[in-house]
């Protein structure tokens, strides 16, 4: 299940929260009982990054040939 990263625009607290991708809804408002703010997904930087043409092909070194 993915992790999602939320923060209030109030008070500023950053909490992760475990949501499946068939749920529709966010959470809305801070978990803070202090707070009434609203939380809002902070987006991340991709982990891989595939840059270049056919890099599914050409990234695998050849075998060497064996020189008998």
């Amino acid at each position: 299940m993915p992790t999602y990263t939320y923060r209030c625009d109030c008070c500023g607290l950053e909490r992760d929260i475990r949501r499946g991708f068939d749920q529709d809804e966010s959470p809305a408002f801070c978990p803070d009982p202090d707070c009434d703010g609203r939380l809002h997904r902070i987006f991340a930087v991709p982990a891989v990054i595939y840059r270049g043409n056919g890099w599914y092909a050409k990234d695998h070194k050849e075998k060497p040939h064996d020189e008998s």
